[in-house]
């Protein structure tokens, strides 16, 4: 699976000239892996727009819980921590979050209460390259449209691009073991929607639709 991901990486940056519709949709359910893929095209292809995203359409492992305060009665929410229990099958475990408004100490057991007051965030699972996203150099800063448009107009993606490298980055990226089951084939897709014109919420419905989930 990590060889197919990579392959598809590699081919979609070697053809990416600024003008094509293709997007290239990069499941990755997980943090560090995201950034790691993040600074590799940022410091290997510049050029290349992309953003991080969440997509209800992938897995998605990592997600903030926040509890609403039971004082208060409004729809606010906290940050929690989760604590693990005292008893051998950890049927006692818990998240904490403290109240900013009244202090108060909320507590919610998982296995015992009902999630009337909690609040679960989904993480960013997907990463998105494309041509309506922005660019960053490799000191995270967004590359301006004219220096882009620079870089694509002398073919940067043919003359400057280490595909070796590129590749050799990857495979040990997406190589982590135990984790292979965790990664699924990116997905090429055609934009069919003007550049800069949709929110990120609308862009979540399409592509909800797109792949027909």
């Amino acid at each position: 699976m990590a060889a197919e991901t990579v392959q598809s990486i590699v081919d979609y940056i070697s053809s990416y000239d600024g003008k094509n519709k293709e997007m290239l949709i990069i499941p990755v359910a997980y943090k560090d892996v995201r950034k790691g893929l993040h600074e590799i095209l940022e410091s290997t292809a510049p050029w290349v727009g992309k953003t991080s995203f969440k997509s209800e359409c992938f897995p998605n492992f990592e997600r903030t819980t926040r509890l609403r305060c039971f004082e208060c009665a409004n729809s606010k929410s906290w940050p929690a921590q989760y604590h693990t229990g005292i008893e051998t099958n950890n049927i006692d475990e818990y998240y904490r979050a403290q109240c900013g408004d009244c202090d108060t100490s909320i507590v919610w057991e998982p296995n015992f209460d009902d999630l009337d007051d909690v609040v679960r965030i989904y993480h960013n699972n997907c990463v998105i390259l494309g041509r309506c996203f922005q660019s960053y150099a490799n000191d995270h800063t967004a590359v301006r449209p004219r220096d882009r448009k620079r870089m694509l107009a002398l073919n940067w993606h043919v003359h400057r691009l280490d595909k070796e490298g590129l590749q050799t980055r990857l495979l040990q990226l997406f190589g982590i073991p135990g984790m292979g089951s965790y990664f699924q084939v990116p997905v090429s897709m055609t934009q069919d929607f003007a550049d800069n014109k949709m929110s990120k919420r609308d862009m979540a419905k399409w592509l909800k639709e797109k792949l027909q989930v």
